[in-house]
């Protein structure tokens, strides 16, 4: 395994590793105070583990996954914090008292090698100036990191999407000092439009994620990218055990220091239409006007509520507004007459709201759209779709 300097030349510099490690998988305080220059050890594996995380069963195109990671655990905040917090000290004399940003970033691909995720989970950034006589004076020093995060949330899975590569890099930029929270927002606003592609969408949000990506790709141009962990498969199924990785730092004594970083992986079946999927769409032919009513959330072991009482009794005071609505065209009456256009439209909304509480996000875009099928006839249809239409239009259902 090479361990690289923190220094211009990252890749050129090894050094045999030490046999003292902390924080082997659940990190503990350094044993002693970190000093001089510290360095990282590149090209590391994933390892796997046994997770807790809650699974259901879920085959291809039957329903989604979403994927989160975690730094360390909650009794390894201390210990990572001081971690950083030297690293934030030392690197920007490492570097020769110039700006810069220093980014460890988690990045997840498709089978295919299309970019899904690239979110940055530590970053270092550090601005100069010059002072009196020419000499480098330490303006700004700012150490950002986020402890976890969902990277990707309920994506549909397919043939493309059911093994996805996973690696961790360290990307370099010097003379360029970079916002943490700018980095992270271009981030998820770029993986939840990679993420949706595997959707039919409206052609107007086709720019939106192309000028997304323009930014992501500008933001880390000209960076010096090093793999820190390397390219692994995630196996997007039920079962597969959480991968592990270990960013290891070295002091100058030849000590390690490991900060953890977990990968887990959740699924959700479609509970409501398992079989209607085609090609990113949902079939409409397969779902039926009845399956509002008929519908059964299971809430125990072998228990089910229908969906409709769950909405209808629920502690959010928004959901329970729905109610006088639900029992009016249930029982075959009209909705709207003295509650109005805008009376519908809000009464819609919180409705639909419920249902994105209960069910996945596409799941939940198909039980609106059979809510309108069975009771359109009795409100009014346009008021209640309101914006709503896009969404609806993305997967097939308009």
């Amino acid at each position: 395994m090479t361990r690289v300097l923190f220094s211009l030349a990252l890749a050129l510099m090894m050094l045999a590793p030490s046999q003292a490690t902390h924080a082997q998988g659940a990190a503990s305080e350094p044993e002693q105070e970190l000093k001089g220059d510290i360095s990282i050890l590149l090209n590391a594996k994933f390892s796997q583990q046994r997770s807790a995380a809650l699974r259901t069963g879920m085959v291809t195109g039957q329903g989604y996954a979403s994927i989160r990671y975690q730094i360390g655990k909650s009794d390894d905040r201390d210990y990572i914090q001081r971690v950083l917090d030297y690293m934030a000290r030392t690197l920007p004399a490492t570097f020769g008292n110039t700006s810069g940003t220093y980014t460890i970033t988690l990045t997840i691909s498709d089978v295919g090698g299309k970019l899904l995720v690239k979110e940055p989970i530590v970053s270092f950034t550090w601005t100069k100036e010059r002072g009196l006589l020419f000499f480098d004076q330490a303006v700004n020093e700012v150490r950002k990191t986020s402890w976890k995060g969902t990277v990707i949330n309920q994506m549909l899975v397919s043939q493309t999407t059911e093994r996805l590569r996973i690696s961790i890099d360290i990307l370099l930029q010097q003379n360029r000092s970079l916002d943490f929270d700018l980095m992270r927002k271009t981030a998820k606003t770029f993986s939840a439009g990679a993420a949706a592609t595997y959707l039919a969408l409206p052609i107007a949000a086709l720019p939106i994620i192309d000028g997304v990506t323009g930014l992501l790709n500008d933001l880390y141009s000209g960076s010096l990218t090093r793999s820190l962990v390397d390219e692994d498969e995630l196996i997007v199924e039920p079962g597969d055990p959480a991968k592990r990785a270990l960013i290891t730092f070295v002091d100058p004594q030849g000590d390690k220091y490991v900060i953890p970083v977990f990968i887990t992986i959740e699924t959700q079946e479609s509970r409501l239409v398992p079989t209607a999927f085609a090609n990113g769409r949902f079939d409409k032919t397969k779902i039926s006007d009845a399956l509002f009513n008929t519908a059964q959330i299971p809430v125990g072991e072998g228990k089910g509520v229908s969906l409709v009482e769950l909405i209808s009794t629920s502690s959010d005071a928004r959901f329970k507004r729905t109610r006088g609505m639900l029992d009016a065209l249930i029982s075959g009456g009209s909705f709207g007459a003295d509650a109005g256009r805008e009376g519908v439209a809000a009464r819609c909304g919180d409705l639909y709201d419920a249902l994105n509480s209960y069910l996945s996000t596409y799941d939940a875009r198909a039980m609106f759209w059979v809510f309108l099928n069975r009771y359109g006839g009795q409100l009014d249809k346009n008021a209640c779709l309101g914006a709503r239409q896009a969404e609806l239009s993305a997967v097939g259902l308009l």
